[in-house]
């Protein structure tokens, strides 16, 4: 059951928004004991999996029709149903949180129906009204639909040619598309984390001549610069003058476009700092810094759990401490998904990391306490806590009362853990297992009564610099893309 579309789609909410829409499945359905009112109160328990064994569809058929025999095509047919109801929904979401369509949508009845005067007036309130939202792309698409509908108003319905209108519409078409090719697209290619070949952007070299234009406002050229950096690979000095230039004219831009710029040039450091360049990694964090700051990096009251992540993480490699922990207090409340998972390793990378450093035993303690009270559900969330665990083992030991056997076990134990799961031959299975590897040579050297001094000396140095480098490839899992 939790593979079917109408699984996935019920999934996608938030326990938050289920009760919305059942509020919208019944206002369509108009009755209580309606078979598909009855078949959302049926699959809303199992919530967000759905893959509990007693769900099939005979238990759903059960539940919408009490006392009838099971039809399977019965039940597929209201299934559809729900899935309508549903998407019906989020239309209807989409659209109250844009007035801009809804009066588009107004205007476009009325040229349909040929209603002059009400289009006009319909028309030039949408205008008017759009000279109080902030400048941005869906500012400029907006003005172009509507000028759009002027000019097909004027020049079919009246049989008139009206050059002013044809101005108007070619003049907001450069607008938009400059904006929309140079800016949308790098967006589009940074969640990506690809770099567009020449056929990603469709006029491509228009956008970027109008943006080389007199013509041209500053924020286009900004980004043309800031278009020649992501695609142009690594530049230090058009980093640093684009850097000093964001940071000079963010507050004059919109909160779209502030925020993109922020997001490209953090994008940009990506590659360096999984490279281990320290001066790149301090520039991270500089942008993430300012970033929370000026409320640039969360939209809506909303932060995805691998940006929060990525700002714990490079806070951590600085070294920033205080700010790490003031970041996972005051921006916890933003967290929507996967919560308390992403709360937990936050937390425990902040204790380990910090008591490693700070050789702080007691830190690592309470990071021991975390991961033994959290429940391990998902691989990853489970592959990292328990790399943790055997960390802080090898690291205090002698410092507690382990025996070597117990913590060799733990290491074999989580071998097992890696294998049994299928991914032992991965290559993030072998990184994690040549670790274990070394885990079980530190232990051994230190439970061995004697070991020559220089084979000694010169293992300790390699299982610290594989610690070391492992640590930061740890950490660096989570930078990925925002």
């Amino acid at each position: 059951m939790h593979s079917t579309k109408l699984a996935r789609t019920i999934g996608a909410f938030s326990a938050a928004e289920l009760k919305a829409v059942r509020k919208a499945v019944l206002q369509k359905a108009r009755r209580r004991d309606s078979p598909v009112v009855k078949l959302w109160d049926a699959l809303v328990p199992f919530h967000p999996g759905f893959d509990d064994e007693k769900l099939d569809l005979k238990y759903l058929f059960k539940k919408a029709y009490r006392g009838e025999d099971y039809e399977p095509q019965k039940l597929r047919n209201l299934m559809t149903t729900l899935q309508q109801y549903i998407e019906q929904y989020l239309i209807d979401a989409e659209l109250q949180e844009q007035p801009q369509a809804q009066q588009l949508l107004l205007v476009q009845a009325l040229h349909k129906r040929r209603r002059t005067g009400a289009f006009e007036k319909a028309l030039n309130d949408g205008l008017k009204k759009l000279e109080n939202v902030p400048d941005g792309l869906l500012k400029l698409q907006a003005r172009l639909a509507l000028l759009h509908e002027r000019y097909f108003f004027d020049n079919i319905q009246k049989n008139e040619q009206r050059t002013e209108d044809l101005h108007q519409l070619a003049q907001a078409l450069n607008e938009m598309l400059a904006h929309q090719l140079l800016i949308y697209g790098i967006d589009r290619s940074v969640r990506r984390k690809t770099l567009p070949d020449d056929t990603t952007f469709l006029g491509l070299e228009e956008a970027l001549s109008f943006a080389s234009s007199d013509e041209a406002p500053e924020l286009l050229e900004f980004f043309q610069q800031l278009w020649k950096l992501y695609t142009g690979g690594a530049n230090p000095a058009l980093f640093l003058e684009l850097k000093a230039g964001f940071f000079g004219n963010y507050h004059s831009w919109g909160e779209f476009e502030a925020s993109l710029a922020l997001k490209t040039l953090i994008n940009y450091l990506t590659p360096h700092v999984v490279g281990n360049k320290e001066p790149y990694i301090s520039q991270l964090f500089e942008l993430f810094e300012f970033g929370y700051a000026q409320n640039l990096l969360v939209v809506d009251r909303q932060l995805p759990a691998v940006r929060f992540l990525n700002s714990v993480v490079t806070g951590l490699m600085v070294r920033k401490f205080d700010w790490v922990e003031w970041f996972i207090d005051s921006h916890a409340v933003y967290l929507l998904k996967d919560k308390e998972e992403t709360l937990t390793l936050a937390r425990v990378y902040f204790l380990y990391y910090k008591g490693w450093h700070t050789a702080a035993p007691d830190l690592l303690d309470e990071a021991l306490g975390i991961m033994s009270t959290t429940p391990h559900d998902g691989w990853f969330f489970k592959l990292r806590l328990r790399m943790l665990e055997v960390r802080i083992f090898c690291d205090t030991y002698g410092s507690r009362g382990h025996s070597v056997s117990f913590v060799l076990e733990r290491i074999a134990s989580f071998k097992r853990f890696i294998d049994r799961s299928g991914n032992g031959e991965t290559s993030l299975g072998q990184r994690y297992k040549k670790c274990l590897g070394y885990c079980r040579q530190m232990i051994k050297l230190k439970s061995l009564p004697y070991v020559d001094p220089h084979r000694k000396k010169a293992l300790i140095d390699e299982i610290k610099a594989e610690q070391q480098l492992l640590l930061k490839d740890w950490l660096l899992y989570h930078l990925d893309r925002l």
